[in-house]
């Protein structure tokens, strides 16, 4: 009787994911209907091509709004979905937008007061309240006051010396390491290098 019931209920879920959950959004079946098939897409380290893909299949054409001329909003998942024109990047990311991250953010970033995002996502007293966090206008706005200064012209033309030493380094650990393979790199692991060694000289001194 249990299992009867535990696959009624899955299977009214599946069908709520599929044709009432964000409806008129393009999508597959496959992708709509649960979690999985992103899972598996973003296993391969290759989900970025799945959802161009995606985008190239379902979306539809913006040619004045959108960087590819490719679709502009597809669902990946039963509650997620891209977004892919310039409109939509400076309704979601812009300076005046409305939007406001989610409670997610916080849970998903695992902020402490220690955490390294702590100055971007968390108040500098640990109280978890949406209004005292950086999706707060007035919060955000002294965020930006107090890291303006690391910013500043005079700051960055200080800094600049030890940018393009650190780029240097980073083009030529490229090459070398290309030459020894046949052209073949780990890109990311020689991005993680520079973003800790560019991150780590600003914070020491």
């Amino acid at each position: 009787m249990l299992t009867d019931k535990l696959s009624t209920a899955m299977l009214m879920k599946l069908v709520y994911n599929v044709i009432f959950r964000h409806r008129g959004i393009p999508t597959r079946f496959s992708w709509a209907a649960t979690d999985l098939r992103w899972f598996f897409a973003y296993r391969t380290g290759y989900s970025f091509i799945y959802l161009q893909n995606l985008h190239k299949e379902l979306g539809s054409l913006i040619p004045l709004k959108s960087l590819t001329r490719q679709g502009d909003v597809v669902r990946i998942q039963p509650n997620h979905i891209s977004f892919n024109s310039v409109a939509a990047y400076e309704s979601i990311h812009g300076v005046r937008t409305t939007a406001r991250k989610g409670e997610v953010y916080r849970k998903v970033m695992r902020t402490t007061p220690t955490s390294p995002l702590t100055l971007f996502a968390e108040p500098y007293i640990y109280l978890p309240s949406p209004e005292l966090t950086s999706r707060d206008d007035k919060r955000h706005g002294f965020l930006r006051r107090l890291s303006n200064p690391l910013f500043s012209q005079k700051s960055l033309t200080e800094f600049e010396p030890t940018i393009k030493r650190y780029y240097k380094l980073f083009v030529d650990q490229i090459i070398n390491e290309a030459n020894e393979n046949d052209g073949v790199i780990n890109i990311t692991r020689f991005i993680d290098h520079l973003a800790f060694d560019v991150g780590a000289y600003k914070e020491l001194y």
